[in-house]
């Protein structure tokens, strides 16, 4: 943990679960995070050697906003759960998503390595 002194189950019963708030989202969010750990892991772990071969998040404020960016709006979630429950809204948005977080993950990497070579003059 990067934080030793946290003590996980106190924080933990102070956690309300609003199931009508995530459920309905809970395909968005399974896809969304396997596309963009798994499938991209790849790029995802060099976008992030990168970054912390820059000096950290804190060094390279451009390369973090690239690296964390979304395919979407919060406020387009409900438009993509639509989506998502056929198999061709399924297989088109993890096709756009893998594409969208390659590229931003690449570009992540690429500010970063451009942040490190200025550190070193």
């Amino acid at each position: 943990m990067s934080a030793p002194d946290a003590d996980p189950f106190e924080l933990a019963g102070a956690f309300e679960y609003q199931g009508a708030w995530t459920g309905p989202l809970f395909d968005v969010m399974r896809i969304l995070i396997r596309v963009m750990v798994i499938d991209c892991e790849q790029e995802l772990q060099q976008a992030w050697r990168a970054i912390c071969s820059a000096g950290g998040p804190d060094k390279v404020l451009e390369a973090m906003e690239a690296f964390n960016q979304l395919p979407f709006a919060h406020h387009q979630a409900g438009e993509i759960a639509n989506a998502l429950r056929n198999a061709e809204g399924q297989a088109n948005t993890t096709r756009e998503w893998g594409v969208f977080f390659r590229t931003r993950f690449r570009e992540a990497a690429r500010l970063a390595a451009i942040s490190a070579k200025g550190t070193e003059s």
